[in-house]
Formats: C-alpha cells, structure tokens, sequence
C-alpha cells in the first residue's frame, strides 16, 4: 500500500512581544456583538466554497454569518441588515486557529485576518451588499506550499469576530484611499470627534517630508484617540487591515504615550520597518470596560523570563508559557470563562523592549485548548 506522510514544518516561535488580549462577554454596558465562527473547508478547499457556522451558544444575539462565503472571506450581518454595517462601527477578527493543513497544501499554513466592506474592489464574497463587511484571512509566510496555496492566497480557517457599534460609545474609525490603490489614504469614517489629519495621520512616522518611494515611510500611521491621555495605561487599541489582500497590521503605544503606531504590513514581510500603505480600522477599549477582561502583555519581563502583564482589568487569569520547548507559545485560562463562554482577540504590541514605539513583526494567534487558550506567536517571514 503507497502513502504519503507529511511532517508539521518548523516554525520560528520568538518570545511574544508585548501583545493584548482580550476576551468579550455577553452583558457588558456597552454592546458589543460578537461570534466564533467555525469554517469547513470545500473539497478542494482552494476554490470551494467552505460550510461556515456559530457554534451554539458562542455568539451574541445579532451577530450573523450570511449566505455568501468564500475561500478566504466571510460575509458578516449585524441585526435585520448589513447596509448599515460599515457606516455604524468597527468589524475585528481573529483567527481562532494556530495551523491548517488543506489534502492540496503541501504542508500546515498560519494565517492572517483582515476584513473588507463589500463596496471595496477586492470583497469576493457573493453577498455583495452595499454596507455590509466581512471577514477575510489569508496564508501567511513564505514558504512554498504547492500551486494550490501561492503566496499571500485566500485561506479558510477558523474565526472570531466582534463589532463594535459607533451609538454604544465606541471610538474608532476606519480609513482608505479614495482612489483604488493609491498611497494617499485621504478617507475616514468613524465615530464623532475623530479627525484625519488630527487624530489620524497615515504614513506618519520616520521621514519628514514624506517619501512614497522609501519602504521605511510606508504603513506606518499615527493614531490618537479624543479623551485619551496616555495610551499607555488607558486601554487598548484594536486594529486591523481593511482590504481583501495579503495584508495585516501590528499596533504598539507610543513611547510618551500621545497615542499609537499602527502598522498596515504584508503577511510575507520581516523587518517591522517595513509596510505599506494600506486600508485600515481601529476602535479602543478602555480599561476597565465592564464584562471585558484585557491585558496588555509583555511576553519575557519576569524573573525567570515569564510573561508578565503590562495593563490588565476584568478578571482574573493565567499566562504561562507551555512547557513544549516553543519560546512563543503560551496557554491562557480566565477565571470563570472558557472558549465556548465568550470571543477572544489578540494581536501583537510593541518590539520586545515593551517600550513603545515600532511594533513587533509578528502573528499572533490562537486555538481553544478545553478550558483555556493556546497563543502563539509566529515570527514573519517562515510562519
């Protein structure tokens, strides 16, 4: 009898740099609607389209998956209808899985998540509502993963996903380029009171003047927020890419604390210098936000390199690193939740000085391990 044997590839585990978490529960004061979403894939996974759930008890009462999927993008629907999505708040997700191996990839593949409105050139889902949004994830990395699977390629696999409504107090925003492709993003729509130009600065930081044609000034953006001080003991900020492309973002305080870098990057790219201009959203959580337990970590501060929390409220929990021999792989429990109980949302933070400033370079995801959650982080570009 022939057979085929395929190994789980090597992957580059650095410690996690400092990074938030947050986990999403029903009943807070302000609403959020939020789901995990399970995602199956079609046979052949790469252009069929996937069988796409919530999971029982695993979502908020008006977050909805519409007819529509595809490989790699997830129409979402909030309430009675989607045409008011985009305009109302701010869609996040996470990839709720560490690996996926499809029969047609040559071996295991890590992903990134985005989304996208389904006016943008990019959405492919078949919905197509004016408004509405969706979630999107990609294969990240470099590695060669047969025909099936080319670089920065559309990718199923599980989700969560949380919207944060504008008429509930949240502050984010979300900006584009008015014209498709270009490197000004000169669009913003968002919650009262923030401003492009003020609040928001695309392409902000290293060379002044700006320089399109040097990688080290691109998709790197300032971000501040009305009302917050500090951004470095006032909450989090929750990011992501806003285009159905090989795209993610990174996010870090500022050193002094007058706001955030957030980074629109490639999912192939190493160096955290690098970026490129592109789509993004964000919202911020304050802390202290009632029913949420959020934490700022840094992945290596302790005595005996432990991570240790930086900011943290809600309840209690446990971060420690798994005993696997993988420097950035941690496993999480909360204190009176599990995976099935609430949604949670993880990204990477600043380089590992925890200082502020560049964000890290890193994937940073997730799979529900029976009462807890295993995190990892994955250094670009082999992931």
């Amino acid at each position: 009898m022939g057979g085929l044997i395929m190994e789980r590839r090597l992957r580059r585990h650095p410690a996690l740099a400092t990074a938030a978490l947050l986990i999403l529960a029903a009943g807070s004061a302000r609403a959020v609607e939020y789901a995990n979403i399970d995602v199956v894939d079609g046979s052949p996974s790469n252009t069929t389209p996937p069988t796409v759930t919530i999971p029982s008890g695993q979502s908020t009462p008006n977050f909805f998956v519409d007819p529509g999927s595809v490989v790699g993008e997830i129409p979402i629907r909030i309430g009675a209808s989607a045409a008011d999505d985009a305009a109302g708040g701010i869609l996040i997700a996470n990839v709720r899985e560490i690996l996926r191996q499809p029969v047609e990839a040559t071996q295991s593949i890590s992903a990134s998540p985005s989304i996208v409105w389904d006016d943008d050139p990019t959405s492919v889902n078949t919905r197509n509502v004016s408004g509405g949004m969706a979630i999107v994830t990609d294969r990240a990395g470099n590695d060669g993963l047969g025909a099936a699977y080319p670089l920065g390629s559309n990718f199923n696999i599980n989700v969560a996903g949380a919207y944060f409504p504008f008429s509930e107090g949240w502050k984010g925003a979300t900006v584009w380029a008015s014209v498709q492709n270009a490197i000004e993003l000169d669009m913003i729509a968002g919650s009262s009171g923030i401003q492009l130009g003020t609040h928001v600065k695309p392409n902000f930081f290293f060379d002044t003047p700006f320089d399109q044609s040097d990688s080290n000034d691109l998709g790197n953006h300032f971000v501040s927020i009305p009302g917050v001080t500090d951004s470095r003991q006032q909450g989090i900020l929750l990011t992501m890419h806003a285009k159905n492309e090989d795209n993610f973002t990174a996010v870090s305080h500022t050193a002094d604390g007058d706001g955030w870098q957030l980074n629109t990057r490639g999912n192939q790219q190493d160096s955290p210098s690098n970026g490129e201009s592109k789509p993004f959203s964000f919202v911020f959580v304050p802390l202290g936000t009632p029913n949420v337990t959020m934490a700022a970590i840094h992945g290596a501060t302790g005595t005996a390199n432990e991570p240790v929390a930086v900011l943290k409220s809600g309840a209690n929990f446990t971060l420690a690193k798994t005993t696997d021999g993988l420097s950035g792989t941690y496993r999480l429990t909360i204190d009176g939740h599990s995976p099935t109980t609430g949604a949670l949302f993880v990204q990477t933070g600043s380089s590992l000085t925890g200082n502020g400033g560049l964000p890290a370079d890193t994937l940073v995801s997730y799979k529900p391990d029976n009462d807890g959650w295993i995190i990892t982080s994955d250094d670009l570009m082999n992931v």
